[in-house]
Formats: structure tokens, C-alpha cells, sequence
């Protein structure tokens, strides 16, 4: 079963890692909160414990930069996450000169977006993506800190 986790960028600029919370307070106002403290669960007895203990580990963060962790590492075995910017190294195949097949390396660098249930790399659906992850992807980015790395001339 996949981990179900969420990183934020908090105001000051930290990234922070744990459960997410949306929330609209008492003007109106939309917010993110993620919990990165003690996690419960609705059939244990701590659970109103873990309610007030989390109180103090709430960090609001900037709602734009939340992204759910995708499941999958990276070749460094780095934790990739929806608005990372991956380097993903394919290998193509292509009709040689004899007729034959030649294979070809071929580099995409793209932000990871989840879009009607599929995972993409840039505009390119990444179906083989989870199963190359660990071999041929790196992250080299993120959306929010690194915008420029997807700047194509």
C-alpha cells in the first residue's frame, strides 16, 4: 500500500513533510496546515491526545506548493513528490538503417503532475514512469524553488 503524506512550503520558505488539513477559518479564508507531529488513528485510545499534541505541530503553509507524495524514489532514493522536476533518461527504440532495431537514450526533464487518476511527466503520461523510477529518474527540482529548470529557449 502506498504512504499517504503531503510536503508544504511553509511562509518562511521551509518544506515540511507530513499530513494534510484544509481548512477555512472564521473570515472566510482558505488555509493548509500540515501536521508533522504525533499521527493517531480513529480507533486508538490516544486520539483526542494526539488532537491536542498536534496542536503544536500544525505549520501553515503556502496552499499552491502542497504536493502528495507519489509513492516512488528516485535513483538517489529521494522521495518524489507532484511538483518535483525530474530528469527521466528513456530508452527509445528505433528502425536502423537494415531494417533492424537500435536503441537510443533520450533525456525529458518535466514536472510530475497527477491529472484524472494518471501520473505525468510534463505533458507526456508517465505510464512506465513507475516502473523506471528508480533506475532512470532524478529529481533535479521543484516547481516552487526552481521554476527556470523547466524555461525551455
Amino acid at each position: 500500500m502506498r504512504e499517504i503524506k503531503f510536503r508544504g512550503k511553509t511562509l518562511s520558505g521551509k518544506w515540511v513533510y507530513g499530513d494534510l488539513v484544509h481548512f477555512t477559518n472564521t473570515e472566510g479564508v482558505d488555509a493548509s496546515v500540515i501536521i508533522t507531529g504525533h499521527q493517531a488513528t480513529a480507533e486508538s485510545d490516544d486520539f483526542d491526545y494526539a488532537l491536542c499534541y498536534a496542536r503544536n505541530e500544525f505549520k501553515i503553509v503556502i496552499p499552491e506548493s502542497v504536493g502528495q507524495f507519489t509513492g516512488l524514489h528516485d535513483r538517489n532514493g529521494k522521495e518524489i513528490y507532484e511538483g518535483d522536476i525530474v530528469k527521466w533518461i528513456l530508452t527509445m527504440p528505433e528502425v536502423g538503417v537494415n531494417g533492424g532495431y537500435e536503441e537510443y537514450d533520450t533525456e525529458e526533464i518535466g514536472e510530475i503532475q497527477w491529472d484524472a487518476g494518471a501520473l505525468y511527466l510534463g505533458e507526456y503520461c508517465a505510464a512506465g514512469f513507475a516502473y523506471d523510477s528508480k533506475h532512470h529518474a532524478e529529481i533535479i527540482g521543484n516547481i516552487h524553488d526552481n521554476p527556470e529548470l523547466l524555461k525551455t529557449e
